[in-house]
């Protein structure tokens, strides 16, 4: 388990992952207009060509899943930041009224 007790840290993490996601958006974009420059046209045809663009294909499938999940991951980071912080300040201002 790992326990982060800085919530900057936390911050670059969720900022790491959103990069990331990011990359993966930027390179499944390119790849899909390189597969649409090439499949159907004389530059590349025969049988190779259409296996390579079916196993693209298929695999490009996967993409909406994984952009799904990184970002559902991003968004319960950002709760749990969120909800550090408030329950921070709530707990702050508590013993600073309590104190004597």
């Amino acid at each position: 388990m790992v326990t982060i007790n800085d919530e900057s840290k936390f911050e670059n993490i969720i900022l790491n992952i959103e990069n990331e996601a990011k990359k993966i958006r930027e390179i499944f974009e390119k790849s899909n207009n390189n597969i649409e420059k090439i499949n159907g046209t004389e530059v590349w045809s025969g049988i190779v060509q259409e296996e390579f663009v079916n196993k693209y294909k298929e695999l490009s499938n996967n993409y909406a899943n994984v952009n799904e999940s990184l970002n559902t991951y991003i968004k319960f980071m950002r709760n749990i930041v969120n909800n550090y912080k408030n329950l921070d300040r709530k707990l702050t201002n508590e013993v600073d009224n309590n104190v004597i």
